[in-house]
């Protein structure tokens, strides 16, 4: 049985998904399994269902660990909590 090694480069790989059925998005990060890497779909809290839909069937079934739905509102949230972060930094070490 041959083993597959893994690369360690990228750790994630984002995707904005706004308007399609999220298979295109997913057959592009399904082509470097290879990779050690974590697939994150951003969208809509309403398109969930039909994100695990998609992840349910043939192939990505076999890697559904490797893929994350994440909501457009906590890409936000992190956004605005790092910049706060940095200027806190930024002060506090002035």
């Amino acid at each position: 049985m041959q083993t597959i090694t893994k690369l360690s480069f990228p750790k994630f790989i984002f995707e904005v998904e706004t308007t399609t059925n999220f298979t295109n998005s997913m057959f592009k990060m399904y082509q470097i399994l290879d990779f050690d890497t974590k697939f994150a779909l951003v969208s809509a809290e309403s398109r969930k269902n039909l994100f695990f839909n998609r992840l349910n069937c043939e192939p990505f079934v076999m890697a559904k660990d490797r893929f994350l739905f994440r909501y457009f509102e906590d890409v936000v949230r992190l956004y605005f909590s790092s910049v706060e972060h940095y200027e806190l930094k930024f002060k506090f070490l002035s």
